[in-house]
């Protein structure tokens, strides 16, 4: 006799569902108060704010380096800017000065200056008592390159301010010196061709550009998104800052661009915070699902056994720190945008390449059934494409150092579970801080 059959009385019924009821105050709604205020959820690691205070830290030695280092400035000596000629007394010799430049018009203009003294010395009127010779000055500008003015006649007398001794018949006939007043050149002929100055010789000539290899170390804080909303854990995640660490290398092969290659390890975070219900099938062993009744007498003969499945509906609440571990390959072309004696900022753009994903914590499968996941699980896929974008500045410290601050991000092409219906595709990004050099 089934359960559902009509000759299963209505005190039987009720007699049935006394034993399968639970005792008064054991029903959940009696029980879920008390056992929330005794859940306690897992509290979040206390970050520090150590890379920042790095940065801080390595941007002040910076500073204080290119203030330490810096190049003196260059001083060139003023050049005088007039020589001072005295004559001498006329009972001595002429002092003479040492002439600043050997050049022909200090020739041309001494054979001037000797035919002017001569057709004064006729016309100037006699004096009872010889002038004294007259101090004069000269006004001389710094040496420059004089143009190439035709060369005097080899006969030119030479200037003499010696005096020649005075004889008795001679004092009643003495004439004053001619004057030593500097005169203005001559004007050079159109025919004759002045050579251009020589540019002043430069102090350093620029090398040719040389390619060359650089390395770089950069580590910094890592944060993630998942912002598919087709993916049902989209709205029970909550991601942590992480931390990455990348060594890097270089070739510059013009003076503005240059190729890098480079590993990264990252590491990411996430909180999984899940309540709800959901309807199952539960398996029951060896239950009553009905009892054979007399007919005549209505007495219950035997009672009917066995497995069945029962739809249940559950109460899920999951608190759980899920955690990732990267290992990267990356390779991007970089272009300098901006360049300064001592730094220099410049752009890249590549692409990341997944080697291997490891994971483990907890995550809804497509049919919103909370699963757990280890290290080694084939739930997630490695050899995934991401593009990487980043802007780096770089600082010169010493001739062999440079200190590096970072931006980049990676934005996944493929998924990362293999489960078509959890599409997982995230944008990582963060601030990295490091040292570089040259080989």
């Amino acid at each position: 006799m089934d359960y559902s059959e009509p000759n299963f009385t209505p005190d039987e019924h009720d007699e049935h569902d006394e034993h399968d009821a639970l005792p008064e105050g054991f029903a959940w709604e009696d029980m879920k108060a008390g056992i929330f205020d005794k859940m306690q959820a897992p509290k979040p690691r206390r970050r520090r704010p150590w890379p920042l205070l790095l940065l801080l830290f390595m941007g002040a030695c910076g500073v204080w380096f290119r203030s330490q280092h810096a190049p003196p400035e260059d001083t060139a000596p003023t050049a005088p800017l007039s020589q001072t000629n005295t004559g001498a007394a006329s009972t001595g010799p002429a002092q003479t000065r040492p002439p600043l430049a050997q050049s022909e018009p200090s020739l041309a203009s001494s054979a001037r200056e000797t035919q002017t003294a001569k057709a004064s010395a006729k016309n100037a009127p006699v004096s009872a008592r010889p002038n004294r010779p007259k101090t004069t000055q000269r006004e001389e500008a710094a040496p420059v390159e004089a143009p190439i003015l035709p060369q005097p006649p080899a006969s030119a007398p030479n200037l003499s301010l010696t005096p020649a001794p005075l004889s008795h018949s001679a004092t009643s006939a003495l004439t004053p010196l001619p004057s030593l007043a500097p005169e203005p050149l001559p004007t050079v002929p159109a025919s004759v061709e002045l050579p251009s100055p020589a540019p002043p010789a430069s102090k350093s000539t620029a090398s040719p550009f040389q390619p060359r290899l650089s390395w770089a170390l950069i580590g910094g804080i890592q944060y993630w998104h998942q912002n598919d909303k087709n993916n049902p854990n989209t709205f029970y995640l909550s991601p942590f800052p992480s931390y990455s660490f990348s060594p890097q290398v270089s070739w510059q092969f013009q003076p503005q661009r240059s190729l890098s290659l480079g590993y990264r390890y990252q590491t990411l975070e996430e909180l999984f915070d899940y309540e709800g219900t959901r309807i199952s099938e539960k398996f029951l062993k060896d239950v009553v699902v009905g009892e054979v009744v007399n007919s005549l007498t209505n007495a219950r003969v035997a009672e009917v056994r066995k497995d069945t499945f029962v739809q249940v509906t559950q109460y899920n609440r999951e608190l759980r720190y899920n955690q990732f571990q990267l290992h990267n390959l990356y390779f991007t072309f970089d272009q300098k945008l901006w360049v300064r004696d001592r730094a220099f900022l410049q752009v890249s753009a590549g692409f990341n390449y997944l080697l291997r994903l490891r994971a483990q914590g907890k995550r809804l499968d497509e049919q919103r059934a909370v699963r757990a996941f280890q290290y080694g699980d084939e739930r997630f896929r490695n050899h995934r494409f991401a593009l990487q974008l980043g802007l780096r500045y770089q600082l010169q410290l010493l001739p062999q150092w440079q200190l590096i601050a970072q931006l980049d991000g990676q934005q996944y092409l493929n998924d990362w579970e293999r489960n078509p219906a959890l599409r997982n595709r995230p944008l990582l990004y963060g601030l990295s801080i490091g040292v570089g050099g040259h080989f």
